[in-house]
């Protein structure tokens, strides 16, 4: 943030003075900042608003500096750490000043004011030795006796920096490649940059806003300070100098943050033919067997993953965990008892008229094939009794009786 004032033409009085990095222009007025006008990045027009882009990556805002008409009359000084005045130019109409910042020094700032009659001139030196002005006083000096025109060149001598190819996930502690995977979990990545040489700083920008982040000279990370929200983000930095030189942004990259983790899978068989299920798309799915015996298997783009056979005894449970594309770690689920023995054959115990009936394995499914693509199925009860009423078999035919 930079010191403020603002001094009204008409009275010549300070309306505001301030450390901010917006303030709003409410008549016609000069305003003046604290700051090297060297350390000026570019100046832009949006809308009415002026703004003020500095090479350390501060931007200060002056809101209503233009109105609709383009009538107003406001002037723009700047006052550097010697006390001297830099008035700005050419800025009627501008839209953007990147390359060269033309100004007028001046020795005071009454020229810029309208005439007053209220024999108000009295010395004001304070006004230039770095003081912050009283709201409400008055501004005084004599007539401008020595002005010249001048042209502050923006010298970038920094090369444009690296782009960021990879990230420490401070959850896991590996290094990740951006190329390979650029899903994260973990929500303050800290992003590999370039080296710096001696006197520069990067800051980082997150889809285009500068974000605070923590520079560690060991790792040559920068870290943003407040985690990232969940979604996709393009990210890039730019170097400072210690002229407050500054670079082009880095090459973007892109990163998306996943810190949501996923829900249980769902089981849908799981018998001699293999266990299989459902969960979130390409997850990695982890069956633990117990006594250090675990098995993983990848969802597919559908969600559906399968161990075929099945790897767990019948009889016996396993346990089943999901991870997602991001590392989230879902919760574990047991798995029902495994029925992986094939039933014995079922047991007939009626064949007539009235019905084919017998005894098989509790709830077991029966299915009688009757030749021809013919079949027919019922289910036994909990206590392993089936029927088929009447006997779909033809008097003196046979058929072929399963129990699955």
């Amino acid at each position: 943030m930079k010191y403020i004032n603002v001094i009204s033409k008409q009275n010549h009085n300070v309306i505001e003075s301030k450390l901010d990095d917006n303030i709003i222009v409410k008549e016609n007025s000069v305003v003046l900042i604290d700051a090297n006008l060297e350390d000026v990045q570019k100046i832009e027009r949006q809308g009415n608003d002026l703004i003020i882009h500095f090479k350390n990556g501060e931007i200060l805002k002056i809101s209503d500096f233009y109105n609709e008409n383009n009538t107003a009359d406001n002037s723009l000084v700047f006052k550097d750490d010697e006390a001297k005045l830099s008035w700005i130019q050419h800025l009627e109409d501008t839209q953007i000043i990147d390359k060269s910042i033309y100004y007028q020094s001046i020795d005071e700032l009454e020229p810029l004011l309208y005439e007053h009659d209220a024999g108000f001139l009295i010395g004001t030196p304070w006004l230039f030795a770095g003081g912050v002005l009283a709201a409400g006083g008055l501004i005084a000096g004599l007539s401008s006796s020595n002005s010249k025109h001048e042209t502050s060149t923006e010298d970038n001598t920094i090369a444009q920096p690296v782009a960021p190819i990879k990230y420490i996930n401070d959850i896991s502690g590996g290094i990740i490649y951006l190329s390979i995977d650029k899903i994260s979990n973990d929500d303050t990545p800290s992003f590999v940059i370039q080296n710096l040489a001696n006197g520069q700083t990067a800051l980082l920008y997150v889809d285009g806003v500068k974000v605070d982040a923590i520079y560690d000279k060991a790792s040559n990370t920068l870290t943003p300070k407040i985690p990232l929200a969940e979604g996709t983000h393009e990210i890039s930095y730019i170097i400072v100098n210690q002229q407050g030189n500054v670079s082009s942004p880095s090459d973007k990259v892109v990163i998306t943050i996943d810190v949501t983790a996923p829900i249980e899978p769902k089981i849908t068989t799981n018998n001699a033919s293999g266990l299989s299920g459902s969960s979130e798309a390409n997850a990695l799915i982890t069956l633990d067997l117990g006594n250090g015996n675990t098995l993983t298997t990848t969802a597919n783009s559908q969600g559906k993953w399968s161990f075929a056979p099945n790897p767990i005894a019948d009889g016996e449970t396993g346990k089943l965990t999901v991870t997602d594309a991001a590392g989230n770690v879902g919760s574990s689920i047991t798995t029902d008892k495994a029925d992986t023995v094939a039933p014995l054959a079922p047991s007939v115990e009626q064949n007539n008229a009235a019905s084919l009936l017998g005894t098989s394995e509790a709830n077991a499914l029966i299915t009688l094939d009757l030749g021809h693509g013919n079949t027919l199925t019922t289910t036994a009860n909990s206590q392993g009794k089936w029927s088929f009423e009447p006997n779909p078999i033809a008097d003196g035919e046979t058929a072929t009786l399963t129990a699955t």
